[in-house]
């Protein structure tokens, strides 16, 4: 059973090998862990330790060629209890860690799979999924992406619509480098949150080393923060270096994220690219609207039909790269109703509706020419661009697929009590299913029958009931107790659940009186 996985998380493991809390005879020849996302191609792990905390290999850990499994070849162990350890980056930059035990040969004092399962989701962890100090790393995060969409639109507008030399070297001097020195400080604290949750006080200088020149996400990391340097020195001293740097610094935030994380990445990047420089026009253009009613109070009228003609454009141009980006990251478009991810871009979709509406009645009061109702109206569509923005600044951190959460279930009656839990609880890799039942003690004998059938309720019509047959664990320890009942738990592992969508579990338990019980759950299953 793979360890389950919390919100936070991008990449799954889908499947161990070993699995987890499982026994072998024999020594296993390697560890193999395949994941729902591709992987960085740097800074990934396997450690198997004994139960002295040694590790049995020195063997290096091998990537596959897709970048989705991670295997290492194990020499030949004796028997005893080994603890199997991994890290790992996902392809948009997020650090998943995780530990799980297996068992070679007989053991004393083996531990129960309660126990065991316990284990594995203690230790998972996650980018910034368990620091107390979130707060500060979204408002890092939004500073991040203000300061770099506003410093991105103001130099396309400086460039486009110039203004006189005295209010361009104001700009210059004063605001470009308010943002300049704005976006610095909020990638550091950014990138050092991303550090503190990647590196651990196991990781050495070396590993730090092969992050920042052996995964795209550190090599981007280090043109980012190398780009914002420059700019103090650069920006804003020809025309031609302002567009370069541009395209540069929005590259660089492209190829850092979700987009690398889904395939065809060059696609992802390139619709991800237009996204960040079009969002950049409008925030930007917002802002050039401000500083010109600030210091040409006569003139910043004459920019407003413009502005108002390319933001029209340009909040187009988001909802159609918004959408495509959308449709490569999730198979079905009512996934988003199942993971925070979505909820939020459905927020973010309706604000960027509310925009539409403003922009609607600003260009009607611009025809009126009612400076005042325009003023009210910008100031709407700057607040509705900052709330984007916080959205946008937590979202970036959040999986845009739904988890497929280990499904645990119980019922509870006066003739008897199961429980069913299923994990992973994925299409398409080993699920391990598990069945307890509860007799009362007056019952002397097992339960005579205890079968299950999974129903794919999508295509029930040519989809026949898939039955999993279950073999009796033997010495099998619960941990729920209940009093004037006896436990009898039933195991069976194999891919039983081979698509994506409505499942219907179904449970019969027979008493040794021939008496039937049927328990059914309904479940939904999503790609990965």
């Amino acid at each position: 059973m793979v360890p389950s996985s919390v919100g936070y998380a991008h990449s799954e493991l889908n499947k161990a090998t070993p699995s987890p809390n499982s026994q072998y005879d024999s020594s296993p020849s390697e560890i193999r862990l395949i994941f729902s996302e591709r992987l960085e191609n740097g800074l990934y792990r396997i450690i198997v330790l004994d139960t002295k905390g040694n590790a049995v290999t020195d063997a290096k850990t091998e990537l596959s060629q897709d970048q989705r499994e991670i295997s290492l070849a194990l020499p030949s162990l004796p028997d005893g209890l080994y603890t199997t350890s991994y890290k790992v980056i996902s392809a948009d930059g997020h650090p998943i860690r995780g530990s799980y035990i297996f068992i070679v040969g007989q053991t004393e004092g083996q531990f129960s799979d309660e126990q065991g399962n316990n284990i594995s989701n203690n230790v998972h962890d996650h980018a910034n999924g368990g620091t107390g100090n979130n707060f500060w790393f979204y408002m890092a995060r939004f500073v991040y992406y203000v300061s770099l969409l506003v410093l991105i639109g103001l130099l396309f507008w400086l460039n486009v619509w110039k203004l006189d030399g005295t209010v361009l070297s104001n700009l210059r001097k004063t605001w470009i480098h308010s943002i300049l020195i704005a976006l610095l400080v909020s990638f550091v604290i950014t990138m050092l949150y991303h550090i503190e949750s990647i590196f651990q006080q196991e990781d050495n200088f070396e590993d730090l080393i092969q992050f920042f020149s052996g995964t795209t996400v550190g090599i981007t990391w280090l043109f980012t923060l190398g780009l914002t340097l420059i700019g103090f020195a650069c920006l804003q001293r020809n025309k031609w270096i302002d567009l370069a740097w541009i395209v540069l610094i929005t590259t660089t935030e492209a190829l850092n994220g979700h987009p690398m994380g889904f395939t065809p990445e060059l696609q992802n990047v390139v619709l991800d690219f237009v996204h960040i420089i079009t969002g950049a026009i409008w925030a930007g253009g917002l802002i050039y609207v401000y500083l010109q009613k600030r210091f040409i109070q006569d003139k910043w009228m004459l920019f407003l039909p413009v502005f108002s003609k390319v933001a029209l454009i340009s909040i187009l141009t988001l909802v159609v790269t918004g959408t495509a980006i959308t449709l490569a990251f999730i198979p079905d478009i009512d996934y988003l109703i199942y993971s925070l991810w979505g909820i939020l871009l459905l927020i973010k979709i309706t604000l960027v509706l509310v925009v539409v509406l403003v922009g609607i009645l600003l260009r009607n009061q611009m025809r009126k020419k009612q400076q005042k109702h325009i003023s009210t109206l910008l100031k709407i569509d700057t607040c509705l661009m900052l709330l984007i923005l916080v959205i946008v600044g937590i979202f970036t951190m959040i999986k845009p697929l739904p988890s497929n959460n280990s499904l645990e279930w119980t019922e509870l009656s006066i003739n008897q009590n199961v429980n069913v839990s299923i994990a992973p609880n994925t299409p398409g890799v080993e699920n391990q299913i598990k069945v307890k039942v509860w007799m009362p003690d007056s019952v002397k004998q097992d339960p005579k029958q205890v079968l299950m059938y999974l129903h794919f309720t999508d295509r029930s019509e040519d989809v026949a009931p898939i039955e999993v047959k279950f073999n009796l664990e033997e010495n099998a320890v619960s941990e729920l107790i209940y009093p004037g009942f006896m436990p009898h738990s039933y195991i069976s592992n194999g891919s039983y659940l081979p698509f994506a969508g409505k499942w219907e579990v179904e449970v019969r338990v027979m008493d040794p009186d021939d008496n039937e019980t049927v328990y059914r759950r309904s479940m939904r299953l999503f790609k990965q």
